[in-house]
């Protein structure tokens, strides 16, 4: 009995304090949100980048930084072969921080509070209507389940046509097809501008 309150102690420790971080950063203004959720996927995202395995050779912490704020920003620049100097699961890291940068960091949090099933809260819904023109709980949840089905069936039509087109046409006749048109795809969605090619 008394292993398991000591073992119990640090554990409310812990909740209390992640609950009170979460306080915090509801307290935060949106625009703070919003900047604080993208610098955490850019860190994700280099950290991911800089993992042993993820490229051929070894990279700088400011090659994967700026290859992560590309992604994730959708701009396309990039210091970086991503057909050479990264491996498959460096391509992998990559495609799923051009997602997440082309769904978006609210668009994003709106899915997780969905799954959730928590209420949005005033401030987010304040930036939803700002960023959207969406006012209603109802409406903001419609718009994300048919935004994210319009891209996913967009995204895979693409995938599956480049895949038919690249298979029958020989053009890519190396490494997994499949991959590469689901990469070219959701980049090409995303308007990233990266490719493997």
């Amino acid at each position: 009995m008394t292993t398991r309150l000591r073992s119990a102690g640090p554990r409310r420790l812990l909740l209390r304090r992640d609950f009170r971080a979460a306080k915090r950063l509801e307290k935060t203004p949106v625009a703070g949100r919003l900047v604080f959720g993208l610098l955490m996927m850019v860190l994700v995202g280099t950290l991911l980048l800089r993992l042993p395995g993820m490229t051929t050779r070894p990279i700088t912490w400011m090659e994967a930084a700026f290859t992560a704020t590309s992604a994730v920003t959708v701009t396309g620049l990039s210091i970086l072969t991503t057909s050479t100097d990264f491996t498959f699961r460096g391509q992998v890291v990559l495609l799923l921080l051009i997602q997440a940068g082309g769904v978006g960091f609210m668009a994003l949090v709106a899915l997780a509070m969905i799954i959730l099933r928590r209420r949005i809260s005033y401030q987010d819904r304040i930036a939803l209507v700002n960023a959207m023109g969406l006012d209603k709980q109802r409406a903001i949840m419609r718009f994300f389940g048919l935004s994210l089905a319009v891209m996913v069936t967009v995204e895979g039509l693409g995938a599956l046509l480049l895949y038919v087109r690249w298979t029958w046409g020989g053009i890519v006749t190396t490494g997994p097809v499949w991959f590469y048109a689901l990469f070219h795809a959701v980049s090409a969605f995303c308007n990233a501008g990266f490719d493997l090619f």
